[in-house]
């Protein structure tokens, strides 16, 4: 894939690239690698597959590496060599404590995991009733008129902003003239956008996913 033309970044998503018009490439690559069983193997094979017996944790490495990178120590400064002994070891836990006896079980208990799917799927809905910690708890409801004295109304009023769409209307004022009462607010609203681009790291340029945030602002 050091072909521009062929470069995922080029075709759309990733993910949806690889599954599609890219997908015949990574079939010739994993097929000349594996090489035919008429003929010896190719001698980059012959080398690598030294390392078969790492195959047993390749999945672990697959799920837990951004984990380990998340945890290392100096993020975006990382030894090569280290990461790989940290992230390997970290998959030799994993996958004999956790995946390996989940494996067996999963293996021996072929009635019993027919109800995984439905408990996992109802756990799911259960969680999406929790409580967003992120978001501030509601106010007590107010009444809409209170009189506070007898030359004192605390009022609600009715007030609607008809072209609101996803924004928010904050930092409200009033003024009253003439008998009249004048209400000046601000209308605020967030855009999200993104797109593909090249990211300049300690690394070198990669491929990444530019989000710009655009807050539109206007007075009402």
């Amino acid at each position: 894939f050091s072909v521009e033309g062929f470069q995922a970044k080029l075709w759309g998503y990733k993910l949806s690239a690889r599954i599609s018009v890219l997908l015949p490439f990574q079939a010739m690559v994993l097929f000349g690698l594996a090489g035919l069983p008429s003929l010896p193997l190719p001698v980059f094979s012959y080398a690598f597959s030294k390392l078969d017996f790492l195959e047993n944790y390749s999945y672990a490495v697959y799920v837990f590496q951004f984990l380990c990178y998340a945890v290392w120590p100096q993020t975006g400064l990382v030894n090569l060599l280290w990461f790989l002994v940290f992230t390997y070891a970290s998959a030799f836990l994993i996958a004999k404590l956790i995946q390996q006896p989940i494996q067996k079980w999963w293996a021996a208990h072929t009635h019993a995991r027919l109800a995984v799917p439905f408990v996992l799927a109802a756990a799911f809905v259960a969680c999406s009733f929790l409580p967003d910690q992120a978001l501030a708890p509601a106010l007590p409801e107010l009444p809409a008129e209170m009189m506070i004295d007898e030359q004192t109304l605390d009022q609600r009023l009715q007030l609607l902003d008809h072209q609101r769409e996803a924004s928010a209307t904050i930092n409200p004022s009033l003024l009253i003239k003439d008998n009249e009462v004048i209400v000046v607010a601000r209308r605020h609203r967030r855009e999200t956008k993104m797109s593909n681009g090249i990211f300049n790291g300690p690394e070198g340029a990669q491929d990444a996913v530019i989000i710009d945030q655009l807050w539109h602002s206007d007075i009402i």
